[in-house]
């Protein structure tokens, strides 16, 4: 793999997991476990924690109870503790905090 062109690219290694806002988690629980086979790793009255079949982590993906379905957020597996914050400090939107 080419190093990255942008030196205050983060170091990702891969992704991590997704997390959903969804408004019925029992429709989204039958849609991602039922249909598409993914295992609940943990669940509770407002979230559910998901993995594929091949799958060596806790989980990859997250569905939360919400007002509005929408992507929450997407996180990343990055080499070091220390390309999260470095990469954080150097971003555009810190440079006001």
């Amino acid at each position: 793999m080419s190093a990255p062109t942008n030196p205050n690219a983060p170091d990702v290694i891969r992704s991590a997991y997704a997390q959903l806002a969804v408004t019925d988690l029992g429709a989204a629980r039958w849609f991602w476990v039922d249909m598409l086979g993914f295992y609940v790793q943990y669940e509770d009255k407002n979230s559910l924690y998901l993995r594929g079949t091949d799958e060596l982590t806790h989980h990859s993906l997250v569905l939360r109870k919400g007002d509005i379905a929408a992507l929450d957020h997407l996180s990343y597996r990055v080499r070091t503790p220390r390309t999260s914050t470095r990469r954080r400090s150097s971003s555009p939107t810190s440079a006001g905090r």
